[in-house]
């Protein structure tokens, strides 16, 4: 399989790389490790909300304040986390790897966990719980949580260990009620004996030595920040860490595990898997050094035994069909795969291959042995079929080559088989796929321009996917990633609409007050612009000259055929918007709506900026006039 699904697609950007250099050298957090996509879009968020304009300024910005670091780290570390985060993933946890831990523990032998990232502590609280619930009141010593993260601030909010209603959505009432107290204004503190087998502590995945003999790792979400280098980096550390048969859990979208022969999983869907323990070979070594020390004079036969011994092993435990030949064909050792494919249900004394049925011995595989005996020579075969009883059919690659002694002569012949039968079977499948990708690329390439660019898109993930099945899982991480980005850009968005709210609700009563006292007012009030039209027209004028509001406002004041004469007020108006000395009132006579004579009284003001301050330029007028019944 290829290897390109976890290497991030280069982006030449000289001015980020920049960045992320200055970072890892000067400041002691070594960033080069983790996903470029995943760093851009941080960084470009970070001078963002900084208000750079590129990657220069924010170098700027570095250099001049000492609190930028903090903030970009924060950016960088996507603190997402929360109580039994994936709870099927956890309930699996705990019945087939929880208890099993119980149960091995031994009087003295406290199980220890690990909590990689532990951001906020949520995940390294949940394994407390779950521990506690097995072990129940037990002395507090037969479990221990290390829970370790690379970002102070988030330490120190796991240390104080106070959530929000919302953090403990996934903590079923029951644990809720035993396992938490309740603060005032809905928040909760977990209790201390939960606290008190917790440790929490400050820890560089990358950097720091890991911390050994543990039964259980906890490492969810943090591996699809990193590059694939980064990760291959990180899984013989996780094998040193682990003890024999310990187990390791993952987040739902790491796929690392998926080509590791040194964990074995125990179920892939919930990323939960164990720790392969030591090869028979590695105790057998041991075994054999103590016996030469003590029986020298029989070193010679011991030997041989031991080498018998050895081999009778290996091909035991082989995973694939494996066969030891004599020259004459005769079966002297088989492993198990191959006494299930071709049928030996007895003992191996006096078989020979040649001897099984026909079905179970292809003419190739017998030239093979030939060549083997006679002419010393090694073999590869592809797509040798073996024909089963029940009539399916297994597709072998196999490897026959002789043992030579010092002579040259073969002395053995290592018959050693692979079953490619599901590999082909994906084959035909891929080549399935294949063509079903090329139909759908064709028929893309047909749609019209305004999906060209989608088009290009789509034809670029097909060859991606023509390539390996393992880049939709890389493109799965970074999915994750996104997701947990967007969660985080969520709640800064409900901030925000929280006070847009405020403000909104604020400026609805302002409304309602201007409203109220402009309804209040006794006499006629109007507000012109400095270009004389009307913005403001009270209920007082409307029922005084007759005209509604929306009639009037936006129309210009001297063009109003009211009762009073407006044009008496044009000069006035002119020197008030020339900043001109005016008298504090005018008489004027005028007619109401009904036609009923009345003695208007205008008093103007200019509209002011600031109260108690000369407007800077024209800026409008206001207009109050009384109007009184002429006797």
């Amino acid at each position: 399989m290829s290897e390109v699904e976890d290497q991030d697609p280069p982006v030449p950007d000289s001015g980020l790389e920049e960045i992320i250099q200055k970072i890892s050298t000067e400041h002691a957090f070594d960033v080069r490790g983790y996903k470029r996509s995943t760093l851009y879009r941080r960084l470009q968020k970070r001078m963002a909300d900084a208000g750079c304009s590129g990657p220069e300024a924010y170098l700027v910005r570095l250099d001049i304040d000492p609190n930028e670091y903090e903030r970009l780290v924060d950016t960088i570390l996507i603190n997402v986390t929360e109580f039994f985060r994936d709870p099927p993933a956890w309930e699996f946890l705990q019945q087939h790897c929880a208890q099993a831990l119980v149960r091995r523990r031994g009087a003295g032998s406290p199980i220890r966990i690990w909590s990689v990232g532990c951001a906020s502590g949520e995940e390294a609280y949940s394994l407390s719980i779950l521990f506690h619930e097995l072990i129940g009141e037990q002395s507090l010593r037969d479990f221990k949580i290390y829970a370790t993260d690379v970002d102070p601030h988030a330490l120190a909010t796991a240390r104080a260990a106070v959530y929000t209603a919302a953090d403990l959505q996934h903590v079923s009432p029951a644990r809720l009620h035993t396992y938490f107290d309740a603060l005032p204004g809905g928040r909760y503190a977990v209790k201390r004996e939960v606290r008190s087998s917790v440790i929490f502590g400050q820890h560089n995945i990358l950097k720091d030595p890991p911390i050994s003999r543990l039964d259980l790792l906890v490492c969810r979400n943090l591996l699809i920040y990193f590059d694939a280098d980064t990760q291959q980096q990180l899984l013989p550390r996780f094998h040193y860490a682990v003890r024999s048969e310990g187990y390791l859990f993952l987040g739902k979208a790491e796929t690392l595990m998926t080509r590791s022969h040194i964990f074995r999983p125990l179920e892939p869907r919930f990323r939960v898997f164990q720790r392969v323990p030591p090869s028979a070979g590695d105790s057998l070594h041991a075994t054999l050094d103590y016996r030469r020390t003590v029986l020298g004079p029989y070193q010679d036969s011991l030997q041989v035994e031991a080498e018998n011994y050895m081999l009778h092993a290996v091909i035991d435990r082989a995973a694939d069909p494996v066969f030891l030949l004599d020259p004459s064909g005769r079966i002297l050792m088989a492993s198990d795969p191959a006494r299930e494919l071709f049928e030996i249900k007895d003992g191996l004394s006096g078989v020979t291959l040649l001897d099984m049925a026909e079905r179970l011995r292809p003419v190739a595989l017998r030239l093979a042995l030939e060549d083997a005996r006679t002419a010393a020579r090694s073999t590869h075969l592809d797509q040798v079929e073996i024909v089963k009883a029940d009539g399916s059919r297994v597709q072998l690659q196999v490897d026959v080559s002789p043992i030579l002694n010092p002579m040259g002569n073969p002395t053995h012949i290592l018959l050693w088989g692979h079953d490619e039968t599901e590999w082909n079977q994906l084959a035909v499948e891929l080549d399935h796929t294949r063509e079903e990708l090329e139909t759908v690329t064709e028929e893309l390439q047909t749609t019209n321009e305004e999906l060209e660019t989608t088009n290009e898109e789509l034809q670029s993930t097909n060859e991606e996917l023509e390539t390996t099945n393992e880049e939709l899982q890389s493109t799965n991480e970074e999915l994750e990633t996104t997701i947990e980005e967007l969660q985080s850009s969520n709640e800064e968005l409900e901030s925000a609409n929280d006070e847009l709210r405020a403000r909104q609700d604020t400026l609805d009563a302002l409304t309602r007050y201007q409203d109220m006292v402009l309804s209040s007012l006794q006499a006629g009030l109007v507000v012109l612009d400095e270009r004389c039209v009307v913005i403001t027209w009270n209920r007082v004028s409307e029922n005084t000259w007759g005209l509604r509001e929306e009639e009037v406002v936006g129309r210009q004041f001297f063009s109003l055929d009211i009762g009073l004469d407006v044009r008496q007020l044009e000069e006035p108006l002119s020197q008030l918007m020339r900043g001109e000395s005016l008298l504090e009132k005018y008489e004027l006579a005028a007619r109401d709506r009904r036609g009923r004579p009345v003695h208007c009284v205008v008093r103007m003001n200019a509209l002011r900026e600031a109260p108690g301050e000369p407007p800077a330029s024209p800026g409008g007028a206001v207009l109050i006039i009384e109007a009184r019944p002429r006797s």
